[in-house]
């Protein structure tokens, strides 16, 4: 587990997501990065205490900030992400794109297990975007029911995974 998951554990999803997109090593950044958001208008926001040379190269990479809480960092989403991106808000993690599903295993280090693979460790995660069988019959066995193919194994991502730009900067807005 990266020092980000211990730190932030819930947003995880939004890390894996982030990362795969960007094709962004996670070993490049976990020791800066403190989190990260979506925002509502297609772009990324990643909060570092530091601003590692890597983030300004690259090629998705908009603009920085310095703030109170280190440095903001403002990228794109990547065009041929789009599509995940909207899939990733309404929660639908097992319709990912295979391409974002491998740069999340490259990038972020997330074992997405084969379905008809037995248990490997790996993040809760990986088995929600696999829709793993073995994941099925757990949730079904603690909740007792039978879960509809069609669902998800997860909620949408909650309201913290997103961010308006504006907001990190309201003190010094209301200041003017």
């Amino acid at each position: 587990m990266s020092d980000f998951e211990k730190e932030n554990p819930e947003d995880k999803y939004c890390i894996f997501v982030i990362l795969g997109m960007l094709e962004l090593p996670i070993e490049k950044v976990d020791h800066v990065c403190t989190t990260c958001y979506f925002t509502y208008d297609e772009k990324i926001i990643l909060l570092t205490t530091d601003d590692p040379e890597i983030l300004f190269k690259h090629k998705h990479y908009l603009s920085d900030y310095d703030i109170d809480q280190g440095f903001l960092f403002l990228f794109d989403v990547p065009k041929q992400f789009i599509i995940d991106y909207y899939l990733f808000i309404k929660g639908e993690y097992s319709k990912l794109s295979k391409k974002l599903q491998e740069n999340m295993s490259k990038y972020a280090k997330l074992d997405i297990p084969k379905k008809d693979a037995g248990v490997t460790f790996t993040h809760t995660f990986g088995y929600i975007v696999a829709k793993h069988p073995l994941y099925i019959k757990e949730l079904e066995e603690y909740f007792g029911i039978k879960l509809p193919k069609n669902n998800e194994l997860a909620e949408p991502p909650k309201n913290f995974n997103f961010a308006v730009i504006e907001d990190f900067f309201k003190e010094e807005l209301e200041e003017q």
